[in-house]
């Protein structure tokens, strides 16, 4: 009878209307050509079968704890596809939903905000027809504007440098916000025809102001890229171009050349690139500054590289997608000096190390930081070794021990073991609810810690900040940064998330154990805040966090800003020692503390705080030393340089962040045995080597406090704040050292 009465609600339920909007979700493209890199925001479209009104998009999956989390973002009218941006934190199924939403008194009564439009899960077998799910920490290049994506193969350089290479050949499937790019490690910039109106020819490369902006963003903010030359160059990076910020230069002409005999001496080939029958070698020529300039062709330059915003752009004169260089054997080594990673690809010298390197189920940095921060002083952690003694003595309590109590104090009444084991069970839960108890903290707690960096030349700010949220109980959280800061006024593209752990050990974002007790997603939204000429800004915020009972939570967070006071500097090198010299001036209202300023390959050392607006004389205030000898603590052992092997289960916070800071400099992988691949835009190395020096110095406090429940948090039980800012420094040709 039950089943008789519930059969027609449940087949009413599922009417034509309903059936048709769940086939409405035709399909879901994430990333880059497939590809998608776990703990990485990846840029996504949603295609349905017909116009679909709709003012919400929502996409649900899982994040690197493996807690189901549920992207909200707002769109807006009629579409056939929607795009938005998303993080995925383990290989599982996602589910899309597109809803509109309900906004009377009568809806809001009865707890209904929404009305989904169209409804689907997509199942991992699914997904992965056409798409690849790569470790969080993949090192991706991604080329844009190639003609074929079979071109991709010739801008292919070794493994060691780039794990995948992509190739974009639609402007559709560039993101519109600098977050969309966060997968991508560098970008190559091949420039084809690009139709001024989309109407006015087939094909070419419409790149739109938004999606070009989106680069010129990402690029600052500390992407790596480079621009080639070619025919169409100038449309590219030429005067009143989409790209011309990037540009490395007024742009000149297009010309070609047959003496390439300078290119074949950097790369060391034997083979001829331009032969006498042969194709001549087309060249870009733009008006570069000298300071740029690292090769030349004749009079032109040919690579040249220069510091922008927090990244690098470089630029090649030529087109690796034509020939003659096409088909040369020379061309993997050109891109490579061009890309300027020559050295690293070249350098395989290992310097010795005293001490024990051990794996502790981490390769990636980022998982000593969450190692350290994981630790809160008023919590400890059980041992299994306490753990293994605690139910030892339970043992040896209700056995022998209640034998010999019973048979030598109690006179042999062996009937009251039922009395002795239920207290004796009782004692020791009430123990161990003790022992539970004593060891964790009764209120919420915060280990933070965060790097901000501050462009000298026009103040441009950027925020990243790592925290480790504990709650004592069971509960939910939401989470956001404050929409401004009393340095920085109003933060700009600020985004507060979960924070992965990459690779496959226990809690990683490649582990393949099932999800914890919880099954209740939480949200993550993305709004809106305003539209400038600089594109649209986003803030990102969390909402109901499933926290179990004595558990913690690892976060990260990203803002920008604008940073308005005065900063003063005048610093410059020597024309015959490459030594620095001059003045800088501390630009904060509070003092500084283990204040460093490094250029190229010098460290100069504060050997006590720098006051607040203080300035000092590099020369004569501060101490010299090679960045590699200093960080390593390099030592004399007999007639050998040793230094001191990285320990990866130290958890002083401050030496882990300058290793995260200048990761390359110091010596990367080769000397850490830890790589800096799943958030490399956090390294400046090489902002040293372009005419930049970069002020580092720390204050015990957090400077972007978090807003935990609409509230800013006050009680932080660690917290610190590296600041580095980046200085231009001149050559100087009147003074010697």
């Amino acid at each position: 009878m039950y089943l008789c009465a519930v059969l027609p609600a449940i087949l009413l339920t599922y009417t034509p209307a309903t059936l048709e909007a769940q086939q409405t979700i035709e399909k879901i493209e994430m990333g880059f050509d497939g590809k998608v890199v776990l703990g990485r925001w990846v840029p996504f479209t949603v295609t349905v079968a017909g116009p679909l009104q709709a003012s919400r998009l929502q996409v649900e999956t899982l994040d690197g704890d493996a807690v189901p989390v549920n992207y909200l973002q707002f769109v807006g009218g009629s579409q056939l596809q929607y795009r938005g941006l998303v993080r995925m934190g383990r290989v599982s199924g996602i589910t899309v939903r597109l809803a509109m939403v309900i906004d009377n008194s009568e809806a809001r009564q009865q707890g209904q905000t929404q009305r989904v439009m169209a409804e689907r899960r997509f199942s991992l077998e699914e997904l992965q027809q056409d798409h690849e799910f790569l470790p969080g920490t993949t090192r991706m290049t991604a080329v844009v504007g190639l003609q074929q994506a079979e071109d991709v193969d010739v801008f292919s350089i070794d493994k060691s440098l780039a794990d995948v290479t992509v190739a974009i050949t639609d402007a559709d499937a560039l993101p519109d916000h600098p977050l969309g790019w966060d997968a991508i490690g560098a970008m190559i910039i091949v420039p084809r025809a690009m139709p001024r109106l989309a109407l006015e020819m087939q094909g070419g490369f419409d790149l739109q102001p938004a999606q070009a902006q989106a680069i010129v963003t990402w690029a600052a903010r500390g992407g790596d890229v480079l621009l080639c030359g070619g025919l169409h160059a100038a449309d590219w990076f030429g005067k009143g171009s989409p790209l011309q910020e990037l540009a490395p230069g007024p742009f000149v002409e297009n010309t070609v050349t047959g003496d390439t005999g300078a290119i074949e001496l950097l790369v060391g080939s034997n083979e001829q690139l331009a032969t006498g029958g042969g194709p001549e070698l087309p060249l870009s020529v733009f008006d570069v500054p000298e300071s740029a300039v690292e090769s030349r062709i004749g009079t032109r330059s040919l690579i040249a590289r220069r510091a922008f915003g927090f990244g690098t752009v470089s630029f090649v004169a030529t087109d690796f997608a034509e020939q003659p260089l096409r088909g040369w054997n020379g061309r993997r080594k050109l891109l490579s000096a061009a890309m300027g990673l020559a050295d690293a690809a070249s350098s395989n010298e290992e310097t010795r190390q005293t001490g024990r390197v051990s794996h502790i189920g981490y390769e990636d940095i980022v998982g000593q930081l969450r190692a350290a921060l994981d630790r809160f002083q008023n919590v400890s952690f059980i041992t299994f070794t306490s753990v293994a003694l605690l139910i030892t003595l339970f043992i040896l309590a209700v056995g022998p021990g209640d034998y010999l109590f019973l048979r030598r104090l109690i006179g042999g009444r062996m009937e009251l073991t039922w009395v002795s084991f239920t207290l004796l069970s009782l004692a020791f839960c009430g123990l161990a609810i003790g022992l539970a108890a004593w060891t964790k903290s009764s209120s919420t707690e915060i280990n933070q810690v965060e790097i901000i960096d501050i462009d000298a030349r026009d103040g441009t700010t950027r925020g990243n900040l790592w925290a480790n949220l504990y709650s004592p109980g069971t509960g939910s959280y939401d989470l956001a940064l404050p929409s401004s800061l009393s340095q920085f006024g109003a933060l700009r593209d600020s985004w507060v998330s979960w924070q992965g752990l990459p690779g496959s050990g226990l809690g990683g974002m490649q582990s393949t154990t099932d999800r914890g007790l919880y099954r209740r997603s939480y949200e993550s939204k993305a709004e809106p805040l305003e539209s400038t000429a600089g594109g649209e800004t986003w803030t990102t915020t969390l909402h109901g966090i499933p926290m179990q009972n004595a558990s913690t939570k690892m976060l990260t967070g990203q803002w920008t800003g604008q940073f308005d006071d005065d900063l003063i500097s005048n610093l410059r090198r020597s024309a015959s020692t490459d030594a620095l010299f001059g003045t800088i001036t501390n630009p904060f209202p509070f003092e500084l503390a283990d204040c460093m300023l490094m250029y190229g390959d010098w460290v100069y050392l504060l050997e006590r705080p720098l006051r607040a607006h203080e300035t000092i004389v590099v020369e004569d205030d501060m101490r010299e030393k090679t960045i590699v000898a200093y960080f390593t603590r390099r030592s004399k052992q007999g007639d050998d340089d040793v230094n001191t092997a990285w320990d990866p289960s130290d958890t002083n916070l401050s030496r882990i962040l300058q290793l995260m800071m200048f990761h390359e400099a110091i010596g990367g992988r080769s000397w850490c045995r830890l790589t800096h691949d799943f958030q490399p835009s956090i390294d400046l190395s090489r902002q040293l080597g372009l005419g930049q020096a970069v002020l580092t110095g720390r204050m015990p406090r957090v400077t972007t406090r978090l807003l935990v429940n609409d509230e800013p948090f006050a009680s932080y039980d660690k917290e610190l704040t590296m600041f580095r800012v980046v200085f231009p420094v001149e050559k100087d040709t009147a003074r010697r050292r």
